[in-house]
């Protein structure tokens, strides 16, 4: 949807995003974990706004617990389900000239955020997850307008909750 790819070795090449209209769909995946699931979500980024900008999500947004959505926001990053989120503020110290490799985690019973390789938000969520489907996941955009501005790089998304070490 109107983003730009660039053929940069150093990811297997980059997605550019204008913040606005720009994202992508992704449209089957067998490894996607949907319900309750352990998760891991990895995604190299450089935004060029810390904002409300969506890294990649799916989902029945607007329904409690039945979203996973990995998003920046205004103070740093927000792994969020549609209530019980884990929101950390990290943005402070970031720049919009950087590359970072952010991961979101669930092991089935707590939930965990890194920073190139350093745990920087953990927490235990009260609610329990339970996404229907990922009929609509996308990378560059979350729930409504919530678009990158930025570039991605590689993303990977695992049913399974990874160690730090992995």
């Amino acid at each position: 949807y109107s983003s730009t790819y660039s053929n940069i070795s150093s990811f297997q090449g980059l997605l550019f995003f204008d913040g606005s209209t720009s994202y992508g769909q992704i449209i089957s995946g067998t490894a996607i974990p949907i319900g309750n699931s352990d998760y891991t979500i990895e995604v190299w980024f450089q935004s060029n706004i810390f904002n409300d900008g969506g890294l990649i999500g799916w989902g029945l947004y607007t329904t409690t617990d039945s979203v996973n959505a990995l998003r920046l926001h205004s103070n740093g990053f927000n792994n969020y389900w549609w209530a019980d989120d884990l929101e950390v503020e990290y943005a402070k110290i970031l720049s919009t000239q950087n590359w970072y490799n952010l991961v979101a985690n669930f092991d089935g019973t707590s939930r965990n955020i890194y920073l190139n390789g350093q745990v920087i938000g953990t927490d235990t969520p009260i609610g329990t997850h339970d996404v229907p489907d990922f009929d609509n996941l996308t990378i560059a955009k979350t729930f409504m307008n919530e678009y990158l501005s930025g570039s991605l790089g590689m993303i990977k998304v695992w049913n399974k909750s990874l160690s730090s070490g992995q």
